[in-house]
């Protein structure tokens, strides 16, 4: 996690969790969701189209059951 060269700039999430827990990536310039398949694994790209270059921000995962984590991401150019 955490950065991209790329354009428009993502980052892909990715975890695990009981299957069919709810997961919700969040943040000011992009956002995703998806689900926990049977074996419990999840992923998810993510684009921040609008992403300042070269600036910090944050980036938030969450699930349906209250479990939540906060990621920085930078968009390198």
């Amino acid at each position: 996690y955490g950065s991209c060269e790329e354009t428009p700039p993502y980052d892909v999430y990715w975890g695990t969790a009981p299957p069919g827990t709810q997961i919700y990536v969040e943040s000011a310039y992009g956002s995703g969701a998806t689900e926990a398949n049977a074996k419990g694994d999840w992923e998810i790209k993510v684009f921040f189209p609008e992403a300042p270059a070269e600036k910090a921000f944050g980036v938030k995962v969450k699930d349906n059951k209250g479990n939540k984590k906060l990621f920085e991401f930078i968009h390198f150019v």
